[in-house]
């Protein structure tokens, strides 16, 4: 890879954007140069993600020092009565944005993009705001395998995970090991005791749901139709940073479909998978180390969940965080570039 002046090149001179790079194989000078090129880059709003229109989500946007009638005017204004305004009695002067059921769209983007304008108008995020994704439980579907996948891989890179959930900030917000517990230990022990125990599907569902409180919540699964659509049957990963950055919004959506698409794929890569836990189950739960910065990590998760570069670098932007490292409730260089 050769060596320009700052800001002279883009990534994609190097790398195709619908291109498939294995970024793990990378070290060296070449690794150094690749990171070098993400930290220069910045995510912008896309249109569309290409997920399948079976596929569906939505989200909840925690903010602080709400007018809420200015925003239920705005709201009104721009026929967003869908987009459903509450009361966040865990912020003080907070409020709550829940979406309508979603699909990746071009319009349902539009849609989010112009509920974060307007409440950057009248509201703002602090350092107890969350930002909820609930995903269709029909994605994974009745396959158990699915779901042990996903306990696996989100144990073994939870610790990348909660730093890419913090956003456009460079710590989790506070408040986190109350409302959304690190799940990495749980998902562990519950998976090893499927190895010796072999149960049903039934058994394990009914054991994640002990707590809508954690990272990731399935109380909410319709367990009896869990292969059909319907408003309820969802899953909810609560651990994000709120945001009003529509932009983050569409970056935490793109990275959680992934997720589960690769859970439930066939080309699950058990022996890397395997081969990384040992590296990291001793460090399970612990959220100051979760501020850390992987970088091998990051690229061997990146790698094994998405099949496009734009896809990886846009993680690993938002993950990277021009890899500043901070316990404190501070904002990481910008990273986002508006269309608009």
């Amino acid at each position: 890879m050769k060596t320009k002046e700052k800001n002279s090149f883009s990534i994609f001179d190097f790398f195709d954007p619908n291109g498939n790079d294995k970024l793990s194989d990378l070290s060296g000078m070449s690794l150094l140069d690749l990171v070098v090129l993400i930290d220069d880059m910045y995510i912008s709003y896309r249109d569309n993600l290409c997920y399948s229109p079976d596929i569906t989500f939505g989200i909840e946007l925690e903010f602080e020092k709400a007018l809420k009638d200015k925003i239920e005017e705005s709201f009104n204004k721009f026929s967003l009565d869908s987009w459903i305004l509450k009361d966040e009695i865990n912020i003080k002067d907070g409020a709550e944005v829940n979406s309508p059921i979603l699909v990746d769209n071009a319009s349902n983007w539009k849609e989010l993009r112009r509920v974060c304008l307007q409440i950057q108008k009248y509201g703002v995020i602090g350092e107890k705001c969350g930002g909820h994704i609930h995903i269709g439980a029909q994605m994974i579907g009745s396959e158990i395998n699915s779901w042990l996948n996903f306990l696996r891989l989100w144990s073994v890179y939870e610790n990348i995970i909660y730093r890419f959930s913090c956003g456009e900030f460079l710590s989790c917000r506070r408040g986190i090991s109350y409302f959304a517990i690190p799940m990495a230990l749980k998902f562990d022990d519950l998976y090893n005791l499927f190895k010796k125990l072999n149960f049903d599907l039934q058994f394990l569902l009914a054991n994640l749901c002990s707590s809508r409180m954690q990272a990731v919540n399935f109380c909410h699964i319709d367990k009896q139709n869990i292969d059909c659509f319907n408003d309820g049957n969802t899953f909810e990963i609560r651990c994000n940073m709120g945001t009003l950055n529509y932009i983050i919004w569409q970056n935490y959506v793109n990275f959680y479909l992934a997720f589960v698409n690769y859970c439930k794929s066939n080309n699950f890569n058990y022996d890397i998978v395997d081969k990384r836990y040992k590296l990291v189950c001793d460090k399970f739960c612990n959220l100051r180390l979760y501020n850390e910065v992987y970088i091998e990590q990051a690229l061997e998760l990146s790698d094994m969940i998405f099949d496009k570069n734009i896809d990886k670098f846009y993680f690993l932007r938002q993950y990277f965080k021009s890899l500043e490292v901070s316990n404190d409730f501070i904002k990481a260089k910008r990273f986002t570039k508006k269309r608009f």
